[in-house]
């Protein structure tokens, strides 16, 4: 049986939103602590910036990579999976441990403890924010950003399906899935938040059509609607496999996303695994595996404004680490994060690894999910780590 690899990360993206996982990111099932940091062979190191030990000892302390990537100070033990942002300076950022950091003026303060492992987060605005995870969907409010409070929220179908994803359009307008992995069948639920004729507003179950699946992905945008990954066990070829489903801007109904396989590979080379995932209006980027384990990205375009995409297979390479978020905001315009400190940028035609470490050494920390800010700066979160790069300089 092949072994599904999940980290979890929703939406924009995916973490996912508009841009390709903003919100998700990080979307595995609930792992165990990682542990100490892994020693990552030589030949498969990020080329990450070789910098001159006995210069760096004389230099000043650094806060910022070579690329850009400005670190922060993150507290003790924080193992962020997901994080968003209002736009309007404040950044949030929710972990395994159930802890919700805010970061405003350079500083990163816990804000809140929930139960359970939390995987997802994503806000319509300041005072509007939704979490979820192991203990299910949090909504936040409050007459400020900083006076906000986080209260459990009753929904439909089975608790025991934690909450890791979550995208939507606006306020009245929120997408949230998840599911189990470790029950055979699988089992999951797609929950949609959305305002009535009467200006009220409620969580329903949605029926997919699906039976058996753990939803691990939602993501989506304004004009080409809204997309679902989930996974379950087909019995014909003893593996757990992703389907892909969407739903038009203005459709009732989702219908599955027929993907290429690997040209390479016509037995094995279908869609096996989604790792990540997000999109612009008029592109999506989809990472994962074939059903023979060959990394790669699966890249729509879309050139009649997001109403049909042309997919197109993209082949990794056997080095290539688990990636956990995408940030896109075009066809040539996306980054990737993963194991070990991977953080690479596709610029159209082939994908290159940027420089985030700070010393002579490369960095180990694991990313987990990414947020695109308005103005353009991206934050990328994960084990131990929080970054942020002014994309615009």
């Amino acid at each position: 049986m092949k072994a599904l690899r999940w980290v979890l990360s929703a939406a924009g993206v995916v973490t996912v939103a508009a841009a390709c996982a903003d919100s998700e990111r990080d979307i595995t099932m609930p792992q165990e602590d990682a542990g100490p940091p892994v020693v990552v062979p030589p030949d498969e190191l990020p080329e990450d910036a070789g910098l001159d030990a006995a210069h760096e000892a004389d230099a000043p302390v650094r806060t910022c990579s070579d690329d850009g990537w400005c670190h922060t100070v993150l507290p003790p033990n924080a193992r962020l999976r997901a994080v968003w942002g209002d736009g309007a300076g404040v950044v949030w950022a929710v972990a395994e441990g159930g802890e919700v950091y805010r970061w405003e003026v350079d500083t990163w303060k816990m804000h809140a403890k929930l139960d359970g492992s939390l995987r997802a987060i994503w806000g319509s605005g300041p005072t509007d924010i939704w979490i979820g995870g192991e203990g299910g969907l949090f909504h936040g409010q409050g007459a400020t950003s900083a006076a906000l409070a986080f209260s459990p929220v009753l929904t439909p179908g089975d608790p025991l399906d934690p909450i890791v994803s979550i995208w939507g359009r606006d306020s009245g307008d929120v997408w949230a899935v998840g599911g189990r992995l470790d029950t055979t069948p699988h089992t999951g639920r797609v929950l949609h938040y959305a305002a009535d004729a009467d200006g009220g507003a409620g969580w329903s179950l949605e029926d997919i059509g699906d039976r058996d699946v753990a939803y691990t992905h939602v993501w989506g945008s304004s004009n080409s609607g809204v997309w679902l990954a989930g996974v379950s066990y087909k019995e014909d070829i003893y593996s757990d496999l992703t389907t892909v489903r969407r739903r038009r801007s203005g459709e009732a109904a989702f219908e599955e996303v027929v993907l290429p396989g690997d040209p390479t590979d016509p037995g094995n080379g279908g869609f096996g695994t989604l790792y990540a995932a997000g999109m612009s209006d008029g592109s999506v980027c989809l990472v994962g595996e074939t059903l023979s384990w060959r990394r790669g990205d699966w890249r729509g375009v879309s050139t009649d404004d997001g109403e049909t995409f042309t997919f197109t297979f993209h082949a990794g390479t056997p080095k290539d680490q688990v990636t956990h978020a995408v940030s896109e905001t075009a066809s040539n315009d996306s980054w990737a994060a993963g194991d070990y400190g991977r953080l690479r940028h596709w610029d159209g035609k082939a994908w290159k690894q940027s420089a985030v470490t700070l010393t002579h050494l490369p960095l180990t920390n694991g990313f987990h999910a990414m947020w695109r800010s308005p103005a353009n700066e991206l934050w990328v979160v994960g084990d131990g780590i929080a970054i942020r790069r002014d994309l615009s300089k």
